[in-house]
């Protein structure tokens, strides 16, 4: 390891929160109180996904640390799918926006820089250390004892500011090659279409 690099575990780094707890009869259709849930992280991208919101009475009491907080990561630490379970979404401004039961949230120390404790999170080694900690258990969910023993290096600040700049920016160009790729596919499909139309019609 390089000279100025550790190795550390999330407990050391981070300080975590679980989410808000509500009963049923507490879900409204608009409100000013806003839970975020498993299905506000999308899958694929580890993006926030604010399209399909949960609103909550507003006479429910929502302390302060069960509200996201910029610069920490929401966590699903339960889901109905291991697929799910883990996945993380790095909190880019104060929503004020609560976060459900079936979540956490962690808040990185003055050790670690948000955006790239966010990249250690949606690594590989990351995925592979939540996958063990689910293999073979039927029930879906992380409890922070577990999740915190996940080790992470802890180069200076600025280097980590480097690293996690330069992830920014290989990240930006596969969604746009991405982006690319799905418009030539769709074009390509357009194409098929059109031609097996013509092959129909005998004029091929």
């Amino acid at each position: 390891m390089k000279a100025g690099w550790t190795m550390a575990s999330l407990a050391e780094v981070c300080e975590f929160q679980r989410g808000l707890t509500y009963a049923k009869s507490d879900e409204v259709d608009a409100s000013r109180s806003v839970v975020l849930r498993a299905s506000n992280i999308d899958l694929t991208t580890s993006l926030l996904d604010l399209a399909d919101l949960r609103f909550i009475s507003d006479t429910v009491d929502v302390p302060a640390n069960k509200r996201v907080r910029e610069g920490s990561l929401l966590v699903c630490t339960a889901s109905g799918s291991k697929a799910h379970l883990g996945k993380v979404a790095l909190i880019d401004k104060d929503y004020g926006f609560a976060f459900g039961g079936f979540m956490g949230q962690l808040t990185p120390t003055e050790r670690v820089l948000p955006k790239f404790l966010f990249y250690m999170l949606i690594s590989d080694v990351y995925k592979h250390f939540i996958a063990s900690l689910s293999d073979g258990a039927n029930i879906n969910n992380l409890k922070f004892a577990d999740l915190g023993r996940f080790q992470i290096p802890v180069p200076p600040l600025s280097e980590q500011r480097r690293i996690a700049a330069l992830l920014d920016e290989m990240r930006a160009n596969t969604q746009r090659l991405s982006k690319i790729y799905e418009q030539k596919q769709a074009t390509l499909e357009a194409l098929k279409r059109s031609l097996l139309q013509q092959a129909f019609n005998g004029e091929l």
